[in-house]
């Protein structure tokens, strides 16, 4: 089986950068996917005075999708590849969204120090030579009562999650691949998540990090029991509040490393360096209009002391107006 690690794997999503932004567009449900799991953080206020973390932010689309969750977050979106980091970057962002170049062990060499109220992490773990490590270092970059959710191909157990899982591979995403002159990057997603953690596994891995909270959500349609989100609250105290990580709203703090001659935005470059483009029009890869989402439609408790906002209903899962599972 293909298995791709560090520099060879970084190489490889470089080069797929270029088609990247396609093939995701093709796959139905994927943007919509992104956006669940980031509304499951369950950030108040649309995010006011929040600072988060996009972690593995790729060419952006899940940094597109904590914006709609929150739009008014200030996030720091890390990646390790410089091309996808690239791609990302030229897209057209608010000045609260900053791009950072860093290896998800490596975060503090590159000034990705926090603290954060809330960390995404989109298909990272899976990728990562050190998922331990890695999940560690979150917990530490996020304050006590901060949230993590972990968007991630993570298998259900027992044998149709991984017989689904097979067939789309080699009826779609394997020759996607090799038409895009891709395939080893493809082939190592393929193995990789057979290898990887079942969703249960998935979540005693945060248990077992210290994390406290932990819940496995399911996403619907035909990634029901392929795509999970596992949601946590780092140890400390309950879900925080906006802003306990001490930023004010609208304000950024700290620095952090670049390469040099990027187009790269760092928390404190000055609002107004990179002209934001005139509105495209809408397509399948732009969010919806932001929108708050209160706790109980979030995979995570309320805040504490706040009698206002009840708690997630045990089972089934919360639904929307339309019926519709968060």
């Amino acid at each position: 089986m293909t298995t791709l690690r560090d520099a060879e794997l970084t190489a490889a999503f470089d080069r797929a950068s270029r088609a990247y932004d396609l093939l995701t567009a093709a796959h139905p449900g994927y943007h919509s996917a992104l956006r669940r799991s980031a509304r499951r953080l369950g950030l108040p206020a649309a995010g006011a005075g929040s600072r988060v973390l996009d972690l593995g932010c790729g060419t952006g689309s899940s940094t597109a999708a904590l914006l709609a969750a929150a739009p008014l977050a200030r996030i720091t979106a890390v990646d390790a590849s410089p091309g996808m980091l690239e791609r990302a970057a030229a897209k057209s962002w608010p000045d609260h969204v900053t791009f950072v170049r860093a290896a998800a062990g490596e975060l503090p060499a590159a000034g990705v120090t926090g603290p954060y109220d809330a960390v995404l992490a989109a298909y990272l773990l899976r990728n990562a030579g050190d998922p331990d490590r890695v999940l560690a270092a979150v917990r530490r970059l996020l304050v006590p009562g901060g949230r993590l959710a972990v968007h991630e191909y993570t298998l259900a157990d027992g044998a149709a999650a991984r017989a689904l899982w097979t067939a789309v591979c080699r009826g779609i995403v394997l020759p996607a691949g090799r038409l895009t002159g891709d395939g080893a990057l493809y082939r190592h997603l393929y193995t990789g998540v057979l290898r990887f953690d079942r969703a249960p596994a998935l979540a005693a891995r945060l248990r077992r990090a210290g994390f406290t909270g932990v819940r496995v959500l399911p996403m619907p349609g035909w990634q029901t029991g392929i795509v999970h989100t596992v949601v946590g609250v780092a140890p400390g105290g309950a879900p925080t509040a906006p802003g306990a990580s001490g930023v004010a709203p609208g304000r950024a703090s700290g620095t952090a490393g670049v390469a040099p001659g990027r187009a790269l935005r760092t928390p404190d470059a000055a609002p107004g360096r990179r002209p934001a483009p005139a509105p495209a029009a809408p397509s399948r890869d732009t969010p919806p209009p932001p929108r708050s989402v209160p706790p109980e439609r979030s995979g995570l408790p309320p805040r504490s002391g706040d009698p206002s906002q009840p708690g997630p209903a045990p089972q089934p899962a919360p639904r929307s107006r339309s019926g519709e599972q968060l």
